[in-house]
């Protein structure tokens, strides 16, 4: 564990995973890391979720059970789960980007 001395905190713990190029955090300093496709690489979004706002449920969760073509005769069932959701965002300086981070 010598080579993860560099990234381990006050406390003793790893801020990130014990190597970095191998391995996805799952925390950083104990906030849960959420990886997505969805912003660039190098973008980080610092979210504190107590004071931001809230999320209104439209329409609660359904699920439906069905079969199409030969899916009866060839035992496939097919489900679908859906569940509509609004964020109301309350409070968007609890919201914080941080573009430009090193990727490798």
């Amino acid at each position: 564990m010598v080579s993860g001395q560099a990234n381990q905190g006050l406390a003793g713990r790893y801020l990130v995973t014990p190597d970095p190029a191998q391995d996805v955090p799952e925390t950083i300093s104990g906030a849960p890391v959420l990886t997505t496709t969805q912003r660039p690489s190098g973008t980080a979004i610092l979210l504190d979720t107590t004071k931001m706002g809230r999320v209104a449920v439209r329409e609660p969760i359904a699920v439906r059970i069905g079969f199409a073509g030969y899916d009866f005769r060839d035992n496939i069932v097919r489900y679908v789960a859906e569940e509509r959701l609004n964020l109301s965002v309350e409070r968007s300086s609890a919201i914080l980007a941080l573009p430009g981070l090193l990727t490798s």
